[in-house]
């Protein structure tokens, strides 16, 4: 199996060590679709937006929900 990207790896870091009620912003030059797929496994919330060419924010929080309901919710289920 192939080790993570440092960016995501480091990114992955700074995410795992927040405690309830705070945020990271990171901020990359594409939307960090592997990331946001490793948010969903270890039950964390994100909003990633595209603010400019080539620029992407993404806040990342961590879910109230489980993270099999938190899934459902973000693919669309009640």
């Amino acid at each position: 199996m192939l080790e993570p990207p440092t960016p995501l790896q480091k990114g992955l870091e700074a995410v795992r060590q927040l405690g309830r009620g705070q945020t990271v912003v990171l901020h990359t030059r594409f939307q960090p679709v592997h990331l946001c797929e490793q948010l969903e496994d270890e039950a964390f919330d994100y909003d990633s937006e595209e603010v400019g060419p080539n620029h992407w924010t993404t806040h990342i929080w961590r879910s109230s929900k489980t993270p099999s309901d938190a899934s459902d919710l973000r693919h669309g289920g009640q």
